[in-house]
């Protein structure tokens, strides 16, 4: 085959291909009804987001500065270490910073009482944390301040996870 063979093959492929994507159809973006499903979907695939299996606490709760607060979630890592999640439908913002970082704070303040797997990943962290704001978009805004953070050794990421669903018509 010469190269003028090859370019035409080559030609007539991407002309099907490019008539092809011309039939899909976005069909939706979010398969989640609601905030609590995409927390509990990520408590499911934990090692898409986190490269590890986390051990979930069933019920967070951490002491705030005026009474009960609760993490969307809170777990630890196989090395022990603290893991806590601010999750967000749609793109996280400026609040989403502030509440990780408050749970941060009350998790560093908590006294747990009961022998919870709170109180194990307190005592085995030794003040390490591990935090996560993922949203169902990307906002650059906090990923910037995630960056500052991480420049400054706080332990903080921001993720994403898009799902896009298509049909061909």
């Amino acid at each position: 085959m010469n190269q003028r063979e090859i370019a035409e093959e080559l030609d007539i492929g991407l002309n099907s291909v490019w008539h092809c994507l011309q039939k899909i159809r976005y069909v939706s973006r979010n398969p989640f009804e609601d905030e609590k499903a995409f927390e509990n979907w990520i408590k499911n695939h934990s090692r898409r987001f986190f490269s590890e299996e986390i051990y979930w606490d069933i019920s967070p709760m951490l002491q705030g500065e005026s009474g009960p607060i609760y993490p969307d979630l809170l777990g630890k890592d196989s090395d022990g270490t603290p893991v806590i999640v601010e999750v967000k439908m749609g793109c996280p913002g400026r609040a989403s910073v502030g509440q990780i970082l408050e749970y941060a704070y009350a998790y560093w303040r908590t006294d747990f009482p009961n022998q919870s797997i709170s109180r194990t990943i307190k005592i085995a962290s030794e003040g390490r944390l591990r935090l996560f704001i993922i949203g169902t978009d990307f906002s650059p805004f906090v990923d910037g301040i995630c960056e500052y953070l991480r420049a400054n050794r706080i332990n903080i990421r921001h993720l994403c996870y898009a799902y896009y669903s298509y049909k061909f018509d």
